[in-house]
């Protein structure tokens, strides 16, 4: 039987250990039946507790900063072929208020082309605000705040990864830019992620745009770095497999897509607001839809009396 110190809480796992932070299992563990678990099932037990503290650690949180890297190959008829893309993207994000900023770049090398674009979203007199802005162009989508509702999706959203049956901690460490960290790894299925765009879709609304991708068949691998000293979040690896658009001679097709996003910064933003020329030139895009429709009724009309 193993034995345990007064105050500790720890599971050993070959050289690595791994706290538990779960009152529930931690109570199972000092009963003395732990060890009749099963490797597979003690690795998803203790790498879902790690979780559930990192989980704790970002709560915790006034601020976050992340930087974010694709590589994306697309095929399809339509296309001609193959098309490889990237994507670079850097963001804020402010807990209290509830704000986010980002600046990215996609990259289609095959086509000569690079888009650069912004985006902040902010939370203004209950309404969601997001100004986003291509080539000089802001555009500005609005909808009401709900943060019950917000705050159900950051719960599917936890729950992606941290209630997966799949989940693994490694048994050795690694150097992650000179931290020691626990490396976690699982898989997220279709249905998960179908049940995540579901509660988004519901909440936000035409902010989360359309999609008409079939998720049916994905499956995302992921491997979770975790900070063995303080129990931060390092970086996230993703990798999506099944991942499809469209349908017939339009259907897309994702061979590849692989996903990181590193967490650069804790608690250093001090405040994201939209600045007052972006505010001022942003075009309202339910306005300019509904522009679009009318203008393009009124040329179908003159073509038909014509």
């Amino acid at each position: 039987m193993r034995h345990r110190e007064k105050g500790k809480g720890k599971v050993s796992t070959g050289s690595l250990d791994a706290e538990i932070t779960d009152e529930a299992f931690r109570r199972y563990y000092y009963t003395g039946n732990f060890p009749k678990l099963s490797k597979e099932l003690r690795e998803c037990v203790i790498a879902e507790s790690l979780l559930q503290e990192v989980q704790s650690k970002c709560d915790a949180m006034k601020s976050l900063e992340t930087h974010t890297t694709a590589e994306i190959t697309l095929e399809s008829d339509a296309l001609g072929g193959t098309m490889d893309m990237t994507m670079d993207m850097t963001m804020q994000t402010t807990i209290e208020p509830v704000a986010n900023y980002l600046k990215g770049n996609i990259n289609i090398p095959g086509l000569g082309t690079a888009m650069d674009m912004e985006n902040y979203t902010v939370v203004q007199d209950d309404q969601i605000l997001s100004y986003t802005g291509i080539a000089g162009q802001w555009m500005v989508s609005k909808m009401a705040y709900d943060k019950d509702s917000v705050e159900r999706i950051n719960a599917a959203a936890e729950d992606l990864l941290k209630s997966k049956d799949s989940l693994k901690l490694a048994d050795e460490t690694q150097d992650v830019d000179g931290t020691e960290a626990y490396m976690i790894s699982g898989s997220i299925s279709g249905a998960d992620v179908k049940n995540l765009l579901s509660s988004m879709e519901s909440t936000l609304g035409g902010l989360t745009g359309d999609t008409e991708m079939n998720l049916d068949d994905i499956t995302v691998d992921f491997t979770y770095a975790v900070s063995k000293a303080d129990k931060m979040p390092l970086y996230m690896d993703m990798v999506f497999s099944g991942l499809g658009a469209g349908e017939g001679d339009e259907q897309v097709t994702f061979s590849k897509f692989n996903m990181k996003m590193e967490y650069t910064n804790y608690d250093t933003v001090e405040a994201i607001t939209v600045p007052q020329d972006v505010v001022d030139s942003a075009i309202d895009v339910t306005d300019y839809l509904n522009d679009l429709q009318n203008e393009t009724s009124s040329d179908t009309e003159s073509e038909t009396a014509a």
